[in-house]
């Protein structure tokens, strides 16, 4: 994902051809394991399911208005490419994120509520 790259300037050139499929593989293959490295601890999982959270991967993109209903699917379609390359890079990493996600809300909550027993509401 990212940037477009041509990998091949003369594609009649059966070498160039091999050699950027190969490099476009290693480039592919590369960028699984810079996500697998990210999603390797608790809080590059916590920062990742954040940034999907915050493309509206979780919600629904419509409101009252056209322009930001647009604008929202952009950024949803967004995060919908980031649950992808999730799901490519290791197809149980969502349902320990969505985990992780549901202990954090339950602790969150928790103290909530002990925080309003304390205030008497």
């Amino acid at each position: 994902m990212g940037e477009e790259y041509s990998y091949v300037k003369n594609s009649s050139d059966k070498k160039q051809v091999h050699q950027g499929e190969k490099q476009e593989k290693e480039d592919e293959a590369q960028s699984k394991r810079d996500l697998l490295t990210v999603l390797s601890t608790v809080e590059g999982r916590r920062f990742y399911w954040n940034l999907m959270g915050d493309a509206g991967v979780f919600q629904i993109s419509y409101v009252n208005d056209s322009d930001k209903t647009i604008f929202n699917e952009g950024m949803r379609s967004i995060g919908n490419q980031m649950l992808v390359m999730v799901n490519e890079a290791d197809p149980n990493m969502y349902a320990l994120m969505a985990e992780e996600a549901k202990a954090r809300e339950d602790i969150f909550k928790s103290k909530r509520k002990k925080k309003g027993d304390k205030d008497g509401t």
